[in-house]
């Protein structure tokens, strides 16, 4: 199932989640990051956002649930080869501004560096001075050509989707998804020797990249996508 990572518990994509897996009635999840259990349902989708809603679920549904994904090391090294440190720095940051987003209270500087160790623990390597704001604002200036904006609203979320008309952002992104979709496959692939019904919670990019390389059998498989998107062009929720 396609989804989007919002935390908006009253958004209609978690109740069609929900009914998605009561219908299909998996043996086992697959979701793209391992998150906590929560508590509650409304605060699995309000803090864990779709990931986490998908584990609560299983949880309390008693089916296991594992991530398909890889940690942040596995796409720095991939793409490592073939961009400059910084180029892969700013656009990986860049992309998980999607988060920042929905925050209303937090400052962006601690956002920043709230990714930076998140990315660190997974195996990307940074400089003392990556790791400062005033390094990622000149880097960012530089590789998108305008000032970040730092306070979430319309013109974060105009920035935001403006950062994906950039080709060098789009070839970084496609080379890190490319790798990530591969290892959807292979982790889909191992858990149906297991499994006759197989869950897979991912962003909708994974789903509409991802069908085209499932085999033909309509039968077997079923690409769903949420339809509740984020942020619209304009940045109206």
């Amino acid at each position: 199932m396609g989804t989007w990572h919002i935390n908006d518990p009253d958004n209609p994509m978690f109740s069609q989640i929900k009914e998605q897996v009561e219908k299909f009635k998996p043996e086992v999840i697959l979701v793209e990051r391992l998150q906590p259990i929560a508590a509650t349902a409304r605060e699995a989708a309000g803090n864990l956002l779709d990931a986490g809603f998908c584990r609560y679920i299983g949880y309390t549904k008693q089916i296991p649930v594992y991530t398909w994904d890889f940690s942040w090391n596995m796409p720095y090294y991939c793409a490592l080869s073939s961009f400059k440190p910084d180029e892969l720095m700013v656009t990986m940051v860049a992309f998980q501004n999607g988060l920042f987003a929905q925050l209303d209270i937090q400052e962006f500087e601690e956002y920043y560096r709230e990714q930076v160790n998140n990315m660190e623990a997974g195996g990307w390597t940074f400089t003392p001075e990556q790791k400062e704001m005033a390094y990622f604002r000149k880097a960012y200036q530089s590789f998108f050509g305008e000032r970040l904006v730092e306070k979430s609203g319309k013109d974060f979320a105009r920035q935001l989707w403006k950062n994906h008309e950039s080709p060098r952002f789009l070839s970084i992104f496609h080379t890190v998804q490319y790798a990530r979709d591969a290892q959807l496959i292979a982790v889909l692939k191992q858990q149906l020797e297991k499994y006759d019904r197989v869950f897979v919670q991912a962003g909708s990019s994974h789903g509409v990249s991802v069908g085209p390389l499932l085999p033909e059998s309509s039968a077997r498989w079923k690409i769903a996508q949420s339809g509740c998107r984020r942020y619209s062009a304009n940045g109206s929720r």
